[in-house]
């Protein structure tokens, strides 16, 4: 028997899950027929884990106290994506969104420059601002554009439907 060392869990698993295929050996080489026997080791581990599916088998021998040795299997799971469809939309539209500073904010630290470094100041204050108008028009409307995608976005998260997951989580 080998045993199966899984998200605080321990148990033993049928020799048959751990030996390699012969004929996989003969065929493709040992290295192969270890791949295949991890993927059937994996998807078993699944029926207990989901997190199993994607995990990194380490494989090692141990002593046991009668001082036969035991094979060891520690299944340690890797980080994946969680969400469905609606998640990668709403990533989409996300990453769709400019990647800079807000012209709103660009606009201020800009005015407040000239402001501090007294270029607002007697007969040039009032055309230099007036230079800037456009810049100010444009930069309130990037801001509402913001405010639909962000609107967008909550929209379809709150649209979005519950999905049950295929597993029944741990310990119910």
């Amino acid at each position: 028997m080998a045993k199966v060392k899984l998200q605080n869990q321990e148990f033993e698993i049928p020799q048959e899950l751990t030996a390699l295929d012969e004929r996989v050996v003969a065929e493709k080489g040992e290295e192969e027929a270890k791949k295949q026997r991890d993927i059937n080791l994996k998807r078993w581990l699944s029926q207990v884990s989901p997190a199993a599916t994607n995990a990194t088998l380490n494989w090692s021998e141990e002593s046991k106290l009668d001082g036969s040795k035991e094979t060891v299997i520690r299944v340690t799971p890797q980080l994946g994506t969680k969400g469905g469809r609606e998640i990668d939309a709403l990533i989409g539209d996300l990453c769709a969104i400019p990647q800079r500073i807000h012209p709103v904010m660009e606009l201020t630290f800009e005015l407040k420059l000239l402001q501090i470094s007294g270029q607002f100041i007697g007969r040039e204050a009032l055309p230099r601002l007036l230079s800037y108008q456009s810049r100010i028009n444009h930069a309130l409307e990037y801001e509402n554009s913001d405010e639909r995608i962000v609107s967008e976005i909550c929209r379809k998260l709150q649209d979005a439907q519950a999905a049950p997951s295929p597993w029944v989580p741990l310990g119910f």
